[in-house]
């Protein structure tokens, strides 16, 4: 922080765009920077809908896309921002834990209140209701091809429920630790290897 413009040491993610710009989230602002560029997006100057930056995802048309904790979903395509929230879409909770595009028009979006996919206009949400999920809190997504990984957040020491979700866009699969221990029932990361692990 004292040799740059960022405005916190607290880093949540970091993508780098096709002109090799890095986009940092923080829990103050995006920063965007090469070499000796560096600009802070945040609420004072831009329509970046929160500060705090959980998640950032880049399309292939280079259009940024933040996941924020309270503000929802904002996409920016170097001019203007555009904001999703539970009030003006499907969007079920404007907590965005993570984002992960399966093709062009396909973002997944991992919310404390389920899964959603965004298709264009059109929002589904998976939840515990309508799907194979066993807690609505999502930590983490992933794609494996056509396969969605899905990590959750079980909320508290008492939940049995939780691990990992593998998902075919039709079957659920609950993976669950050999040896059950509520200590391990959240799941914050998942990273898939070139061997498909």
């Amino acid at each position: 922080k004292g040799n740059s413009i960022l405005p916190s040491n607290i880093i949540f993610d970091v993508k780098v765009d096709q002109q090799g710009y890095k986009w940092v989230a923080t829990f103050k602002g995006l920063i965007k920077f090469k070499e000796d560029y560096w600009i802070l997006y945040d609420t004072t100057n831009s329509g970046i809908p929160k500060n705090d930056i959980r998640t950032i995802e880049i399309d292939s048309l280079g259009n940024i896309w933040v996941g924020t904790r309270g503000g929802g979903l904002g996409k920016f395509n170097g001019v203007v921002w555009e904001v999703f929230n539970t009030a003006n879409s499907n969007l079920p909770s404007n907590i965005i834990n993570d984002l992960e595009f399966e093709n062009v028009n396909s973002l997944w979006i991992a919310t404390t209140e389920g899964l959603v996919k965004k298709e264009g206009f059109n929002w589904t949400t998976y939840n515990t209701s309508n799907s194979g999920l066993t807690i609505n809190n999502i930590s983490v997504i992933k794609m494996d091809g056509n396969i969605k990984w899905i990590g959750v957040i079980s909320g508290n020491y008492q939940n049995p429920n939780g691990g990992v979700f593998w998902f075919d866009d039709v079957n659920w699969t609950n993976f669950m630790p050999s040896r059950p221990n509520r200590n391990y029932n959240s799941v914050y990361s998942i990273s898939i290897d070139n061997n498909n692990n």
